[in-house]
């Protein structure tokens, strides 16, 4: 298998029947090495969690080990957990959103949200912001949160979940379902583009990882 794969917690998370990708469980993927040995997949971690040590993030990190081709891969995952981590990339990207808001004039009384799926934003006044955004972090879904002012800034992008809510729907399944069948009927272009230069490392350390460097 060489194609799209989308990796869940569990078979709800996105049913088999509502994508026309390949779906299996992280706990499937782990449990079964030779699963893909005919083939280089490319796979979608949807998992409900990133955590250090959760399903998601081993995931991520074994399809790294076996040459599988992941989104996101654990340094994204490491890079979005605090925001002195990518602090480095806000200066780009305030630089863009403020552009996107210019052109549409576009001017907000308060804070407000941002989802980009797959570098596809959901306000499609923001679509140059969003592709940047996924240039610097390969991540499947990202809430961005905006303060407003002369100046619009950055004050949180953090990976957005699918985890089940108290009455049993999804949030924002949706338009993530949507445009990850959009996205992927053109994998190439999307897998192969270019993201900005990169210096980070990371390295193990007693504490856990660090990062040793910048872009």
């Amino acid at each position: 298998m060489t194609g799209w794969v989308i990796l869940v917690d569990q078979p709800k998370d996105l049913p088999n029947a509502e994508t026309p990708h390949k779906v299996i469980t992280t706990s499937e993927y782990l449990a079964r090495p030779r699963l893909f040995d005919m083939g280089r997949p490319k796979l979608v971690n949807l998992a409900r969690s990133y955590g250090y040590q959760s399903k998601g993030y081993y995931a991520s990190l074994l399809a790294e080990a076996r040459g599988h081709r992941v989104m996101p891969t654990v340094e994204t995952m490491l890079e979005l957990r605090e925001a002195k981590l990518y602090e480095h990339a806000l200066p780009k990207l305030e630089d863009e959103l403020n552009r996107c808001a210019r052109r549409a004039d576009f001017q907000p009384e308060g804070e407000f949200k941002l989802l980009v799926c797959f570098g596809i934003a959901r306000d499609p006044r923001f679509e140059s912001f969003g592709r940047l955004l996924f240039d610097w972090f390969r991540c499947p879904a990202l809430e961005v949160n905006v303060e407003s002012g002369a100046w619009l800034s950055i004050e949180r992008i953090r990976r957005c979940t699918s985890t089940p809510s108290a009455n049993g729907a999804t949030r924002r399944r949706a338009p993530c379902r949507n445009t990850t069948s959009r996205c992927s009927t053109t994998p190439t272009k999307r897998w192969r583009r270019p993201r900005p230069p990169r210096s980070s490392t990371w390295r193990a350390s007693p504490s856990g990882f660090r990062s040793t460097s910048s872009r």
